[in-house]
């Protein structure tokens, strides 16, 4: 954000609960997305400050219990997996699949990001159990018809 278009802090003081609440959400997201950005680039620096960053603010945001931390979550999933921390970016992905508040999109898209980090840790089986497992319980889903391609196309590649 150009500083100039920034509100002063005593504005922002000012406000009602819920509309400082809402610009709370607005810049955690926006700094949430610039710090997905640079960790997914391989020429960003301190990719391992941007990974603290991101679960600084999952851990800020009370974890998968609001969906600010449900996007933080989905976010650590790929931060952790860009630096090859399979394992960390299985755990997460599966924690953002299973979570109580977990619509059924964020369902499929963390049973779907468990699959693909199932598939870079290198077990042609388990990600093909992974796959399948996916498919069998999204697959007919019309709202899901990219992910379902996605899915069809690594399982095929396996």
């Amino acid at each position: 954000m150009h500083p100039q278009t920034m509100l002063p802090t005593s504005a922002i003081w000012s406000m009602g609960s819920s509309s400082r609440r809402r610009i709370e959400e607005v810049a955690l997201s926006r700094w949430m997305a610039t710090i997905g950005n640079a960790a997914r680039s391989r020429a960003a620096p301190g990719r391992q400050a941007l990974a603290r960053s991101v679960a600084s603010v999952h851990a800020a945001t009370a974890g998968v219990t609001s969906e600010l931390g449900m996007r933080a979550t989905y976010q650590l999933v790929w931060t952790a997996s860009q630096q090859r921390d399979l394992t960390s970016a299985l755990a997460h992905a599966e924690r953002y699949a299973s979570a109580p508040n977990a619509k059924p999109s964020q369902r499929a898209e963390g049973r779907w990001a468990a699959a693909v980090v199932t598939q870079q840790l290198g077990s042609p089986e388990q990600a093909r159990a992974a796959f399948d497992g996916w498919l069998r319980q999204f697959g007919a889903d019309p709202e899901l018809e990219k992910l379902v391609l996605d899915v069809q196309t690594r399982r095929a590649k396996l």
